[in-house]
């Protein structure tokens, strides 16, 4: 028990020795003047504004007439351009078209060409005729060399083979 009202004590000495508070008025006092002083320094860091006063001047009278001719010119020139490279368009397209349009010619008649065609053949093949020779049966026929196919083949595979090489 003694210590705690020495405690006490104590406390209540500390509190006497501490500077009394200043009152909330003091307080708000001495903020203000650091206030005023800071918004005064403010203040003068900024340059006043002058008040400027503006005279009325009137716009200038937009002339219709001269701005619509102006219009009217470009737009007149746009569309001129406009039928002029629609006309060169067309006569391309024109040309284009009767380049690939082929000449029909006139029909051949097959019947004539075929007769003519016949003639011509028996007259080739009465030569021929005339040409040959007759055989003599009575002759002995002299047999032929045979001829090796699968040698034929293998040779003309191998040609065949280098031609493709070449050609790849």
């Amino acid at each position: 028990m003694k210590i705690a009202a020495l405690e006490q004590k104590l406390r209540l000495s500390q509190i006497e020795l501490d500077e009394p508070k200043p009152s909330i008025k003091q307080k708000r006092g001495e903020y203000e003047k650091e206030y005023i002083t800071r918004y005064s320094k403010q203040q003068k860091a900024k340059p006043k504004k002058r008040a400027i006063q503006l005279e009325w001047e009137p716009e200038p009278k937009q002339d219709i007439k001269k701005e619509r001719k102006d219009y009217e010119r470009e737009y007149v020139s746009k569309f001129t351009k406009l039928q002029k490279t629609k006309l060169k368009i067309a006569a391309l397209e024109q040309k284009l078209r009767l380049s690939q349009i082929e000449l029909e010619e006139p029909k051949t008649d097959r019947k004539k060409e075929r007769k003519d065609y016949e003639k011509e053949f028996l007259t080739r093949y009465k030569k021929q005729q005339k040409a040959k020779p007759k055989k003599n049966v009575s002759k002995l026929s002299t047999p032929e060399p045979k001829i090796d196919r699968k040698k034929e083949r293998k040779d003309y595979e191998k040609e065949y083979l280098s031609r493709l090489k070449n050609n790849l």
